[in-house]
């Protein structure tokens, strides 16, 4: 009897120990934050990567498509090509694009290079935009060759030479408008389209009106220029604008606000001409 209540005891003890000697566990939330690159801190440079097409045999008269030009950002430079700056690549022929014949350079076969089959010209040069070489981009070439079943036989050649140059970027933009684009409801008194926006007193939609005043918004820059056809004229658009039959035009200090004090009458165009606002 004493020993059945000697091991209760000890299986109590055991249960207890048990419980209070659990070891304490870690719970953890780990947080991770990536902040991107902005305009501020983004550095940028004039580092650019181009390849052309390889070596190619001529098989037949016509067109013949070579490849394509690529250009992209020199991934071991800065984070972007500036975007004040442009590629500029143009190609040269060493025989005046005509392929000789080896031994007899009386004898030539023309050709044109051209970006597609149906192009009615040559295209001898190539512009690449900072978003292009930021972004990776190419353009296709070939060759139009002219029929050569009448040319003496041979081994005929040429070599065309490709150089890139970085160059300014544009420093304006140009935006036209046309009479189809002031388009909008009855009671609407604002026409936006491509970053623009003329804002007035009253718009007549039907016939292209822009009534009572108003101001012309951007914003993608400062206008530099406005120029506004209007078969139906003018009258009292105010400082900066120069009146000229049925054209309207405003030149003054670069803005994202030209206001105009009069109204324009049947519009058929106008061309916005902006310097954009620096991306560095």
């Amino acid at each position: 009897m004493t020993f059945r209540k000697l091991a209760a005891v000890l299986l109590m003890t055991a249960i207890l120990f048990g419980a209070t000697s659990a070891i304490a566990a870690d719970y953890k939330t780990k947080l991770s934050l990536t902040v991107p690159k902005s305009e501020a801190n983004t550095s940028y440079d004039e580092a650019y990567v181009l390849e052309v097409p390889s070596d190619f045999t001529i098989t037949a008269a016509g067109w013949n498509e070579l490849g394509a030009i690529k250009i992209s950002h020199a991934t071991n430079s800065g984070d972007a090509f500036s975007s004040k700056k442009k590629v500029v690549v143009t190609a040269v022929s060493a025989n005046s694009w005509s392929l000789v014949m080896s031994g007899d350079t009386t004898q030539t076969i023309g050709y044109t290079l051209k970006t597609k089959k149906d192009d009615t010209a040559a295209t001898t040069e190539f512009t690449f935009t900072a978003e292009q070489v930021n972004a990776g981009a190419s353009q296709d070439i070939g060759v139009d060759v002219e029929d050569y079943a009448a040319k003496k036989a041979g081994e005929y050649g040429d070599e065309i030479t490709y150089t890139a140059e970085v160059a300014d970027a544009e420093t304006t933009i140009t935006v036209t408008w046309n009479n189809d684009d002031i388009t909008g409801s009855e009671g609407q008194s604002s026409v936006t389209k491509d970053g623009i926006a003329v804002i007035s007193d009253r718009i007549d939609f039907n016939n292209k009106n822009v009534l009572g005043g108003g101001s012309f918004e951007t914003d993608l820059g400062n206008f530099t220029k406005i120029v506004v056809t209007a078969s139906a004229g003018f009258n009292s658009l105010g400082e900066g604008w120069t009146v000229n039959g049925t054209t309207a035009t405003w030149e003054g200090t670069a803005s994202d606000s030209v206001p105009f004090s009069g109204s324009m009458y049947e519009i058929s165009s106008i061309v916005f001409t902006i310097e954009p606002t620096s991306q560095e």
